[in-house]
């Protein structure tokens, strides 16, 4: 448990507490309080580390120092973390055993989104906001965790002349997931079809589509998987209308990132709501 203050409408942790004894002040190092007739520590003196900079993929442990002694660390951050396409936005790194380890976001963490599929393949997964690599308290009273979305799934159908193909839209995150190729002229004159678009920061794109309008009306459409919004999985690729072709591929869209990747550890998590937090926590 952390003792907080709020300063400057931010909840911030108290580093020092003092104890006037024998007409001096003396540095407590731990406080206890009674609960239910137990004495319980409910503080204890701090190794603080305020992160007030914009960062890219970052481990707190090596944040602060790579600490080698067991103690109460807390990572407060105050600037948005973004993620290197493949990496989790922010891990937390293997302290020392038997430490106590709280993370206070007062800002963004963003997962990358997840590149689309093309006409061969399924959509890529959106990345993590936070790792875990030791258990830990997270407070995001004041902070926002995103997760990656999804790239959408693609597809390949082919008759006679007449080719269908095109990527997904890519997923929503810090680095935006790239859409998956153009859709392809199919054979014929009568034809229509639309490109496929990258993420952004909070929307996944969309898939592509093609299709062919035979005479007498009868059309065949194929749509691509769109991407992913933060901490959603991409969509799969379908048949919209028509039949299906001699040849058929539709590809699945991507796993969505976790706005909380626990790893099997352990991890408490306070201030949780749909808008502060996009993704799971599993």
């Amino acid at each position: 448990m952390s003792i907080l203050v709020k300063k400057n409408n931010q909840w911030l942790p108290i580093k020092n507490i003092y104890s006037y004894q024998n007409n001096q002040w003396k540095n407590i190092k731990q406080c206890y309080a009674k609960q239910s007739g137990i004495w319980q520590s409910v503080w204890q003196n701090a190794i603080i580390f305020i992160n007030d900079n914009p960062q890219t993929s970052v481990n707190i442990f090596e944040l602060m120092g790579s600490p080698t002694k067991t103690g109460n660390y807390i990572f407060i951050n105050n600037a948005e973390i973004t993620a290197n396409y493949g990496e989790p936005a922010l891990k937390t790194g293997i302290f020392p055993k038997k430490s106590k380890l709280t993370i206070i976001n007062n800002s963004y963490i963003r997962g990358y989104g997840g590149d689309a599929g093309n006409s061969q393949t399924d959509g890529e997964p959106g990345g993590d906001a936070i790792f875990l690599e030791y258990p830990c308290e997270i407070n995001n009273r004041n902070g926002y965790l995103y997760a990656g979305g999804g790239g959408g799934g693609g597809f390949y159908a082919a008759y006679s002349n007449n080719i269908y193909k095109s990527g997904g839209g890519g997923g929503a995150g810090s680095i935006h997931g790239n859409h998956g190729e153009n859709h392809s002229r199919p054979g014929g004159t009568s034809y229509y079809g639309n490109n496929p678009s990258p993420g952004n920061e909070s929307t996944g794109g969309i898939g592509g589509y093609a299709g062919y309008s035979a005479s007498g009306g009868a059309n065949t459409r194929y749509d691509a998987g769109a991407g992913g919004d933060l901490g959603e999985a991409g969509m799969t690729s379908k048949l919209t209308s028509g039949t299906s072709k001699q040849i058929e591929k539709l590809y699945a869209g991507g796993a969505a990132g976790l706005a909380i990747n626990k790893n099997n550890f352990e991890v408490t998590v306070l201030n949780i709501n749909e808008e502060n937090i996009k993704g799971e926590i599993r």
